[in-house]
C-alpha cells in the first residue's frame, strides 16, 4: 500500500478566498478600536478597521465570537435591530482623548 495524495481540485467556489491571510483577533485589541470610535461601530468597520483589505463576503464570526466577552463585561453594549442582530458596538466609557479632541473640534467650529 503506498500513500497517494488527493487530485488537484479543478473548480472552486467563486467566493473561496485566494489571498494569504495572517491576522489575529484578540479581544482586547478590538476594545481598543471600539473605544477609540465612542460613535458606535458595525461588526464590519471593526473587521475593516483589522484588516484593511476586508469584504463583506468573508465570516464576521470571529470577530463576533472576540467582541462577546466584552458584552458579557459590560465593557460594549450594542444597538438590537427589531429583527434581533446586533447593529453597532459602542463602549461604555468614552476616551477622555478622544473627548477632548471633540469638544476642541467643536470649539474651533463654534
Amino acid at each position: 500500500m503506498f500513500f497517494t495524495t488527493p487530485t488537484p481540485a479543478k473548480s472552486f467556489n467563486i467566493n473561496t478566498n485566494s489571498r494569504d491571510l495572517d491576522y489575529q483577533v484578540s479581544t482586547q485589541q478590538l476594545l481598543q478600536i471600539i473605544k477609540n470610535n465612542p460613535q458606535g461601530m458595525t461588526l464590519t468597520e471593526i473587521a475593516q478597521a483589522v484588516d484593511p483589505n476586508w469584504q463583506t463576503s468573508n465570516c464576521k464570526r470571529m470577530f463576533k465570537q472576540a467582541i462577546d466577552p466584552l458584552c458579557l463585561r459590560d465593557e460594549v453594549r450594542f444597538t438590537v435591530s427589531p429583527s434581533g442582530k446586533r447593529v453597532k458596538y459602542f463602549p461604555t466609557q468614552v476616551s477622555k482623548r478622544w473627548l477632548l479632541k471633540e469638544l476642541y473640534n467643536q470649539m474651533i467650529n463654534a
